[in-house]
């Protein structure tokens, strides 16, 4: 996940935050990450996929 202004959330502390995952292919896994909004209006989350 990367920072965004207005968005507190474990990217905030750093440039990104990143947890490492393998799958099995035809598999899925759900990654949470907490993001606590400080500031009204629209906020941007970014997450990047690698393969």
């Amino acid at each position: 996940m990367k920072q965004v202004d207005g968005l507190c959330s474990p990217g905030s502390a750093s440039s990104s935050s990143a947890v490492p995952i393998t799958l099995e292919p035809q598999s899925s896994q759900t990654v949470t990450f907490p993001a606590v909004p400080m500031k009204i209006g629209e906020i941007p989350i970014i997450i990047e996929l690698f393969e």
